[in-house]
């Protein structure tokens, strides 16, 4: 396809912009399967090595929407964000790198299975023990059995398969392995507004840390 845009006459024309995108994006998905690939290929034990420090939830929060914005395709809808106002002295404790590659992968997925557009809500609370994160899409949502299976290596719905029949189905099974590595937790439910919904939980304690770490 590169080569045939590139033989165009034309070249400022939207059909060669559009070729180039396709192979962007193409690429991009590419990337991402090495990278998951690579990370299965060393071994689970590479995935539970985290680097685990005490983040004040104010900064934190701040650095995962910047986080998330930067992660959202331009055409992406947040619909809604729900941040509650960080209690002084709490903080999480965990690794930014692995916990940045979770949400990745969560957002990857609703990116590819909303193919009416992806709409994502954001809300975010918090007690004593636990810090929760959940994410919202419209997407194709979950069968009754799924919410289990889906962390299986390789697993992937029926839905899922007709939606995107080129998918690794292996994700998730890395975002599970990273959050058990934090003691945090992840689940899938289904969103009652239609598509899926997804809770990452981290631990949080009491503590005093730089207000403003570097990222």
């Amino acid at each position: 396809e590169a080569e045939i845009s590139l033989r165009g006459r034309d070249k400022d024309s939207q059909e060669y912009r559009d070729a180039f995108q396709r192979i962007a994006a193409a690429s991009g998905q590419l990337n991402q399967r090495i990278d998951e690939l690579l990370l299965l290929a060393r071994g689970e034990d590479r995935l539970l090595q985290v680097a685990l420090q005490l983040r004040p939830q104010t900064a934190f929060q701040d650095w995962l929407l910047d986080m998330v914005k930067q992660q959202l395709p331009a055409l992406t809808s947040l619909v809604n964000t729900e941040v509650p106002t960080p209690v002084a002295g709490r903080c999480v404790l965990v690794d930014p790198d692995k916990f940045a590659q979770v949400v990745r992968i969560v957002i990857d997925n609703a990116r590819h299975y909303s193919p009416d557009g992806l709409q994502l809500s954001l809300s975010i609370d918090c007690d004593e023990h636990s810090w929760r994160l959940t994410l919202a899409d419209r997407g194709i949502g979950l069968d009754s059995e799924q919410p289990k299976t889906l962390f299986q290596r390789h697993y992937r719905g029926e839905r899922a398969r007709l939606t995107r029949p080129d998918g690794l189905g292996i994700g998730l099974c890395i975002a599970r392995s990273i959050m058990q590595a934090h003691d945090g937790e992840i689940h899938l439910a289904a969103n009652p507004d239609g598509g899926t919904r997804v809770l990452l939980s981290l631990p949080c304690f009491d503590g005093e840390v730089d207000e403003n770490p570097d990222y």
